[in-house]
């Protein structure tokens, strides 16, 4: 329990570092205020992101959290904080107004500009009685003299006026266009902000329209172009698109803008008339490519009539094409189809790219059943970029194309959209809402921009870890390396095989056949995991193995040929289809999280400090290889079961029987589950003589290390583990992006394990075993030793060890030729002479 309180205490802390570095060189690390402030905002912004995905409409009233937000507001707080206090305060909507009124009645203008942000973002009438009470008490507004603004907080009075126009009310309209028409004789150029305000009430209409039609000059009418189309009013609409004729180019440019992007809906009908009535080929296409090409449009069937007859256009063929795949109804592909025959199908498939729901998978069916195979490898292109997971089963047919091209484009495609089906099914386990704009918002990759960066990096470490996997499997199948502490090994070998499938699925991407890529890869893998699960059990000298660990042990040799040449290329496929699925893909990243922090514990707290019993280490490293083969177990099983309803049954059996051998490897690991009786239990030791060796008894096993031979040498080891972490969470944590600073809490711990495992491969930690009346020594690196002394009566210290004790044979001095003293040489005597008799 201690240890398993210290270790989180341990991984506690690096990730608090981790996320202290990586938010100190972040953006929202505000230089003009003290570094608590702005990590407190951060945090704040964090779980207010948090309550508004999962908690948006709370039941009761909390007062405390009222004022806790609005706490946030200083004249130095990071903007996209102060927008988040704002909603966070909004989810109580009237409840939060009277704590808002009350205060409202300080003059902290930073306060004041929370509290406004905050009635803007709950809106309503019943907001206007508090904004008057601001605008009295404060005497915002009244004095109109150049000086008196300038000592007026230009955001309090901006978001003031935001929050009238938000009150949406004809007693804010009138309020708003008498501050415009006062402010706009001291200060004009902050005057054409009130103008939005005005719309946004509702009951401004009117007064832009007058005054528009009163401007003298297209500087003067252009003020008024995005208020009018912000109060979506028809006839503002009417006005705006019959400036399309007015000879300005910048006119026509503001109006094209703000109705693309303020008028919405309200815009189409107006210009759709101007579509019908002009001949002007260069308005239409300004036209259809800014303001009949998004969502807008689906809310008018009509646009749909409009457009499938400039399909075949000789002018605005591309426009017509690009809008109605934006606007992406079942209408607006049924329109694109009727023209399949008179549309070029590289033009059209550009501008798929833009397909983004299932109504586009008629069309993508189309042209992957084209008879010509260069139409079908463009859509295969093409595919991952639409990023539609429905159309991954049109792929699969193509695996088996007539033309190599189409079949190497259709596994390439393929890997692509196993990964986009991976992240569907983690978005769909959130609320809805989120799920589905988190799920696009990596598009047009998997990863996104806040790894893009990291991925060369990412691919390169991968790569590493595999050709390790590979040379370990090697040598343990070849007996070339022995291991002597089963515990550390297994944690390396699983951290090896846990990142080397995940990293499969996710970074091999590339060559000339990335599949014979993830094939070897696997190979790899499978050859570690064979090697790792039936090693013999370690013996005595006189000991015998029993019968099942013969036939674990013979079994390795007979079961390679089998798993190299046919499970492997099933595994690969089983894997990539088991992590569309959540279940299984979250509990192999968790064991996969788990296996990273026992190997950061073993950096962090060593054996000596806290030892565990040996049979505990042996349990729990069993159960994570049991754990890990059935996950692997499952995922073949899934897959048979998905070809068998696919129809593809022999492929089913087949898959079912590679799967054999890998069910025979969960054995291997069985007994190390058992309790057995009679192991004897770890016992405190007495002080080793001196300051040079530390001891521990595991439970049967004395394990003595030389200590650190300095200070020095720990610290450096442990620079070197932390500053690792720490590059992976300044990398991760690179774009200053909420997202990627949070990042950084995964990226770090993986580094801190790499960077573990480095040390452990490079640095060999001597080790000397008693068990058993018998005496052992080797150089473990990561739990394995190439070289050692083997079980003997007597303790034979290698020369190397002898001069990491310090010994000097070349010394005339009795005492510096001896590795160890007397004293220690009889403590370890008495210790073998103990573990004999028991």
């Amino acid at each position: 329990m201690r240890r398993a309180s210290l270790l989180a205490l341990v991984v506690a802390g690096l990730l608090a570092a981790v996320l202290l570095l990586s938010f100190s060189v972040s953006r929202y690390n505000v230089k003009q205020q003290r570094f608590l402030d702005s990590l407190v905002d951060f945090l704040f912004m964090n779980a207010g992101y948090a309550a508004l995905t999962f908690d948006p409409q709370p039941a009761a009233l909390d007062e405390q959290r009222i004022a806790f937000a609005l706490r946030r507001h200083r004249s130095t707080t990071h903007n996209e904080v102060k927008q988040v206090a704002a909603r966070y305060i909004a989810r109580w909507k009237l409840a939060a107004i009277p704590h808002l009124a009350q205060a409202s009645r300080q003059a902290d203008a930073p306060l004041l500009e929370g509290v406004a942000r905050a009635l803007e973002a709950i809106g309503g009438s019943e907001t206007l009685p508090v904004l008057l009470d601001i605008l009295q008490r404060h005497r915002i507004f009244e004095r109109d003299r150049p000086e008196d603004l300038r000592g007026q907080p230009l955001n309090l009075r901006r978001h003031l006026a935001q929050a009238l126009g938000a009150s949406r009310t004809p007693e804010a309209a009138k309020l708003l266009i008498d501050i415009h028409r006062r402010v706009k004789a001291v200060n004009p150029m902050w005057a054409p902000m009130i103008l939005s305000d005005i719309a946004v009430t509702g009951h401004g209409a009117p007064f832009l329209l007058e005054a528009a039609r009163r401007a003298g000059n297209a500087k003067e009418l252009d003020y008024y172009i995005w208020p009018l189309a912000r109060t979506r009013d028809p006839e503002a609409m009417e006005f705006l698109v019959g400036l399309f004729a007015r000879p300005e180019l910048a006119i026509r440019r503001s109006v094209r803008d703000a109705l693309d992007q303020t008028a919405g809906p309200a815009a189409i009908p107006a210009v759709l008339e101007l579509l019908g009535r002009t001949r002007d080929e260069q308005l239409m296409g300004w036209i259809i490519n800014s303001m009949l090409d998004d969502a807008d449009a689906r809310h008018h069937p009509e646009v749909v009539e409009v457009l499938e007859p400039l399909l075949t256009h000789p002018a605005l063929a591309w426009e017509a094409r690009y809008a109605l795949t934006r606007i992406g109804t079942h209408d607006a592909y049924a329109a694109i189809a009727r023209q399949l025959d008179r549309l070029d199908p590289g033009d059209l498939m550009r501008e798929l790219e833009y397909a983004s729901n299932v109504n586009a998978i008629p069309l993508i069916e189309h042209y992957l059943r084209s008879p010509d195979p260069q139409v079908r490898r463009m859509m295969l292109y093409r595919l991952p970029e639409i990023f539609v997971p429905e159309a991954a089963p049109l792929i699969a047919p193509l695996l088996a194309d007539s033309d190599p091209w189409v079949r190497k484009s259709a596994r390439e495609a393929a890997l692509t959209m196993d990964r986009v089906l991976f992240w569907k099914g983690l978005t769909e386990l959130l609320p809805e809402r989120v799920g589905t704009s988190l799920f696009y918002a990596l598009r047009p990759t998997f990863f996104g921009a806040p790894l893009d960066h990291m991925l060369p990096l990412l691919r390169a470490m991968h790569g590493v870890g595999v050709a390790l996997s590979a040379l370990l499997a090697l040598a343990l199948l070849l007996g070339m390396v022995k291991v002597i502490e089963p515990y550390r090994f297994d944690l390396f070998a699983a951290f090896l095989l846990l990142e080397g499938f995940v990293g499969d699925f996710l970074l091999i991407e590339f060559g000339r056949d990335p599949w014979l890529l993830i094939q070897a890869a696997t190979g790899c893998h499978l050859a570690l995991l064979a090697g790792v699960l039936l090693q013999p059990r370690e013996h005595l000298p006189g000991e015998l193995a029993g019968r099942f660990e013969r036939l674990m042990g013979a079994s390795m040799w007979l079961l390679m040929p089998l798993l190299l040449a046919f499970t492997t290329p099933v595994l690969a496929e089983a894997l990539r289809y088991a992590f569309h699925g959540a279940a299984w893909a979250l509990a192999f990243l968790a064991l996969c999280a788990l296996v990273t922090v026992l190997v950061v514990e073993q950096w962090a707290l060593r054996w000596s400090l806290l030892p565990r019993r040996a049979a505990s280490e042996r349990r729990l490293a069993a159960l994570i290889w049991i754990v890990l083969t059935i996950l692997l177990l499952i995922a073949m099983l899934v897959w048979s079961g998905h070809l068998w309803a696919g129809g593809r049954r022999d492929d089913a059996v087949f898959t079912l029987i590679v799967a054999v051998p890998l069910a025979w490897l969960a054995p291997g690991r069985l007994p190390g589950l058992l309790i057995d009786p009679n192991a004897p239990a770890p016992r405190p030791l007495p002080p080793v003589p001196g300051e040079r060796l530390a001891a521990a008894d595991l439970g049967g096993l004395v394990v003595l290390r030389p200590r650190a031979a300095s200070w020095r040498a720990a610290l450096l080891k442990a620079a070197i583990v932390l500053a690792t972490a720490v590059a992976a969470a300044v990398m991760a944590g690179w774009k200053g992006k909420a997202f990627s600073v949070l990042l950084a809490l995964i990226m770090a711990p993986a580094g801190a394990a790499v960077a573990t495992l480095a040390l452990a491969l490079l640095v060999p930690a001597w080790t000397i075993h008693v068990r058993g009346g018998f005496v052992r020594v080797g150089a473990a690196r990561a739990g394995m030793c190439f070289w050692h002394t083997g079980w003997r009566r007597r303790l034979v210290l290698p020369l190397a060890l002898q001069r990491a004790l310090g010994a000097k044979p070349e010394s005339d001095d009795t005492e510096q030729r001896r590795a160890l003293r007397p004293e220690e040489y009889a403590w370890i005597k008495d210790v073998v002479e103990r573990s004999a008799r028991a």
